[in-house]
């Protein structure tokens, strides 16, 4: 597979690109949404509670979008083990939905949207396995559609939601039934049958999944790990100082995170030449990412110009004035992105050439180095 030149990025990225905006403006929305109506308390919780069921769906990942990826671009992984992945996956929920009500136990006022939320997170996986199973195709206009058509409607009702304040639930279950609408579109594209659904349910078998789990778990410790370093702050936040401070900082941390969508466009696509590269030459060199290098670190730092000049101004579009506090922490963590930007190409580089457990062990190390410091 031959190097790839700027152009050839955007034409395929646009749709990656496009897809990751639709799929962080789902939840970014949803926080938009009801911080003009709900109080800094309530908001707080569901930051919170969104924390903790992100990290308990990441322990239970066990890296299969990303290994389904890399085997799906290698022409390794059929549609019989994609479903044996999914049943177990579905399963899960049923066990991990009461590990968050126990939690947040405390706050039994709220037990519905917990419950909600908790459901919601635990779910959302489903859909990751079908997305990224379809990107090792390099099926990213097909993804694309599969969340176009489900969340402009969303996004008009949240709309409608807000200027009406509408109850914090119906809100939640629109977003479930949503995600539920676009689980039947993704299945269209992977042009399963119903016989292969029933084949997989009924010949279910622990072996095979174990089998899939021995070679996908490092991508799932390194999974964890980010999700818990990426979280962790909040919880420690929560505990310290409460809600009203949780919500501040996380309205800068949220803006902050989203500019991923900007380095997942291009590493997508670079993920599947990469292991490409890898099996047909055994190795990758310094001249097949410098073009990633350029974009990445370009990208970047106008992200940090931005944030610095116009951070008051992004915080007050999204979030109302309440949160115009944030911009001094928003100025702050901006300066990280080039280095998150270039730990996301070395994490993509290293699960192409078969060196997950590399990554795994260096996101721990930044996981302990949080958790100390915080």
């Amino acid at each position: 597979m031959e190097e790839k030149n700027f152009k050839s990025y955007f034409k395929q990225g646009k749709y990656i690109f496009l897809y990751n905006i639709f799929e962080r403006l789902t939840f970014f929305a949803f926080y938009i949404s009801i911080a003009r109506y709900v109080d800094k308390e309530i908001y707080g919780i569901l930051v919170s509670v969104s924390a903790f069921t992100n990290i308990i769906a990441s322990i239970f990942d066990f890296g299969f979008p990303f290994y389904i990826q890399r085997e799906s671009a290698s022409g390794r992984f059929n549609i019989y083990s994609l479903f044996q992945v999914v049943i177990f996956k579905l399963s899960l929920i049923f066990i991990l939905t009461p590990i968050s009500l126990i939690y947040f136990i405390n706050d039994s006022n709220y037990l519905v949207p917990i419950l909600l939320i908790s459901v919601i997170n635990l779910y959302h996986p489903i859909n990751q396995i079908f997305i990224f199973y379809l990107n090792g195709k390099e099926k990213f206009k097909e993804n694309f559609y599969s969340i176009l058509f489900t969340r402009i409607p969303l996004f008009i009702l949240l709309v409608i939601y807000t200027i009406n304040k509408v109850r914090l639930e119906i809100s939640l279950i629109t977003i479930f039934l949503i995600l539920i609408i676009q689980s039947f579109l993704l299945l269209r594209t992977v042009e399963i049958k119903m016989k292969d659904v029933i084949e997989a349910i009924y010949e279910f078998k622990f072996q095979s999944l174990i089998s899939i789990l021995k070679n996908s778990l490092p991508f799932g410790l390194g999974v964890l790990f980010v999700m818990a370093y990426d979280r962790i702050d909040v919880l420690i936040l929560k505990y310290y100082y409460g809600n009203v401070d949780v919500a501040i900082y996380s309205v800068a941390y949220s803006l902050f995170r989203h500019t991923s969508i900007f380095s997942t466009a291009i590493l997508f696509q670079s993920y599947n030449r990469f292991t490409n590269l890898f099996e047909q030459k055994g190795g990758i060199n310094f001249n097949s990412i410098k073009n990633e290098l350029k974009l990445l670190f370009t990208i970047s730092f106008s992200l940090i110009l931005i944030f610095n000049f116009f951070g008051d101004l992004i915080i007050n579009l999204f979030f109302s004035k309440n949160f115009l506090v944030s911009k001094t922490y928003l100025s702050i963590i901006s300066i990280a992105i080039p280095f998150v930007y270039l730990n996301n190409l070395t994490g993509v580089l290293l699960n192409s050439l078969r060196m997950e457990r590399i990554t795994m062990l260096t996101t721990f190390l930044g996981l302990i180095v949080n958790v100390v410091l915080n």
